[in-house]
C-alpha cells in the first residue's frame, strides 16, 4: 500500500525504497512499514510507531498523530506498507479510534 501524501527519495546505494522494503520482505516474510525519524515536536504530523530493537526494528504499536508528550518514539510511518493478509483479521478486530474511524 502507497499513500501519496509523502514523497520517499532513498539514499541508500542499492537502490529505492520500495525494493528495499520487498527484499526485507523476502528475507522476513512479515508486514514491512516504511519509517523516518522526525523531530520530536514533530510528532503530531505522522503516524508514530512503538517499537523494539532486536535484528531490525520490531513494531509493537502504531499511535496516528499523537502529541509529542504522549508519542511512543519519534519514528513515524511514511506510507509505504507491505501487509501480510492477516491485517484483515485485525481490521476487523480494530475498534474506532479518532474521528471514530479505524485506523
Amino acid at each position: 500500500m502507497i499513500l501519496a501524501d509523502d514523497y520517499a527519495i532513498s539514499d541508500m546505494a542499492d537502490g529505492v525504497l520500495l525494493k528495499q522494503m520487498v527484499d526485507l520482505y523476502g528475507e522476513y516474510q512479515c508486514s514491512i512499514v516504511a519509517i523516518v525519524e522526525v523531530p520530536a515536536d514533530q510528532t503530531s504530523r505522522y503516524g508514530v510507531i512503538g517499537s523494539e530493537i532486536e535484528e531490525g526494528v520490531r513494531l509493537s504499536n502504531m499511535v496516528e498523530t499523537p502529541r509529542p508528550e504522549g508519542a511512543p518514539s519519534n519514528l513515524a510511518t511514511i506510507g509505504r506498507y507491505i501487509l501480510t493478509p492477516n491485517i484483515y483479521e485485525i481490521i476487523e478486530n480494530a475498534p474506532p479510534g479518532q474521528s471514530s474511524e479505524i485506523r
